[in-house]
């Protein structure tokens, strides 16, 4: 039985539009009058009710979905838009990054500041907040740079400031690791020799010198013109005390650079080593030409005069140092171990005078003293004697001589 056509209405949800038919039926159906249509009548009201409900329900759940759907295609739309910008973005990057990425792959433009600047000149300012946002990343990867050009960077970009920063060192030290001798006339692989003058520069900083040499050597198979390699190399064998080698280095990045300081010192430092003073000698003496007042070759010539065994020179050095006011404590140990020379000196020169295990040597130095003592005090006597008798000077010469043999003998 279809409850919507005994109740005579439309497929309805509202439960009271149905609770009227039902009341309008019950006159006609009167559960006393007739008992059969009154149970046919609350049958159909019963179920009209629950399909009412059961409308109701899937209107709502109906409802629900659309605006579920809705949102799943205004999630979708901002997807999709957000993909969109992200692909612009990477593109934008991937652009940006390129620009980077071809100054960097030659190493001649890597190396020239005006690249650097006519490279961000070119930028819009959406690009340069983009650069800003991926710099850091891409010079983590790509840190081969001189101390010029990181200066350069970090200027522009504020690259110590942010704390994924990895080479912040080479910002705020100059470790000498220019291109300035990479001759752009010769076919080579300088992207290889740079890796391995940087591995050669690293093992040396972390005082690995039999590393540093063997990186060297492989970078000297591809390229051996680099004046800071050379200083590696140089240091690395000197750390090493392959003073022959060493000074072989030295002398090489001298040949590129012949005032270079650092290199002069350690060079004249491997003559020393090695016994050859006047080499030293000089080497120092052009570092003092070129730097009057480096300390570091004033002290070198201290070295020069002890090997020698100059020990007045040195002494004489020493004072010279010391009365400039300069402080050190390498000068003060030699201060002290030339006052120590000194004492030991004179007490070596008593003990000769008054050695008691040889009393007649004692005696002949004793009698030696006293006649150079009496000649002192004679001395206005003896002047007359030999200004009335000239001839009596050549004695005197050979008296003089006689002491000073002596007088040596005795040191």
């Amino acid at each position: 039985m279809d409850p919507w056509k005994f109740l005579g209405i439309e497929k309805i949800n509202d439960k009271r539009q149905i609770k009227k038919a039902y009341v309008k039926l019950l006159n006609k159906y009167h559960p006393e009058e007739d008992a059969e249509g009154f149970m046919k009548l609350r049958s159909a009201y019963e179920n009209a009710l629950k399909q009412a409900e059961m409308m109701k329900f899937q209107t709502l759940h109906s409802s629900m979905e659309i605006e579920e759907q809705l949102l799943e295609r205004e999630e979708t739309d901002k997807l999709i838009i957000e993909t969109e910008k992200q692909k612009d973005l990477k593109k934008a990057q991937d652009h940006v990054l390129g620009k980077l990425q071809l100054i960097y792959d030659d190493i001649f433009k890597r190396r020239d500041k005006k690249c650097w600047k006519d490279f961000f000149l070119e930028l819009s300012i959406d690009e340069y907040d983009i650069l800003r946002q991926g710099a850091v990343d891409f010079l983590n990867d790509n840190f081969h740079l001189s101390y010029e050009v990181w200066n350069l960077l970090n200027d522009e970009l504020m690259l110590c400031d942010n704390l994924g920063f990895k080479w912040v060192n080479f910002v705020k030290y100059d470790f000498g690791l220019n291109f300035d001798y990479l001759d752009n006339k010769l076919d080579c692989d300088y992207v290889k020799y740079i890796d391995l003058r940087f591995k050669a520069f690293e093992a040396f900083y972390n005082q690995e010198y039999e590393m540093a040499v063997k990186y060297a050597k492989e970078g000297y198979d591809v390229y051996d013109k680099d004046a800071v390699l050379h200083r590696i190399t140089g240091i690395s064998y000197y750390m090493l005390k392959d003073y022959i080698k060493a000074n072989k280095f030295f002398s090489k990045r001298l040949l590129i650079e012949p005032k270079d300081i650092d290199s002069l010192i350690y060079r004249g430092y491997t003559y020393l080593k090695n016994g050859d003073f006047e080499r030293a000698v000089k080497d120092f003496k052009f570092v003092l030409e070129i730097d009057s007042d480096n300390m570091e070759a004033r002290k070198a010539f201290i070295f020069c005069f002890e090997k020698q065994k100059k020990y007045k020179l040195a002494r004489k050095e020493i004072m010279n140092i010391q009365n400039d006011d300069f402080m050190d404590i390498e000068l003060d140990i030699l201060n002290f171990r030339h006052q120590k020379l000194n004492l030991i000196k004179k007490i070596k020169k008593l003990n000769f005078i008054f050695d008691k295990d040889k009393p007649f040597g004692m005696l002949i130095n004793l009698l030696l003293y006293m006649f150079l003592s009496l000649l002192i005090l004679l001395i206005p006597l003896i002047m007359e004697i030999l200004f009335n008798y000239p001839f009596l000077i050549i004695p005197c010469l050979l008296i003089y001589f006689i002491y000073k043999i002596i007088k040596k003998n005795m040191e």
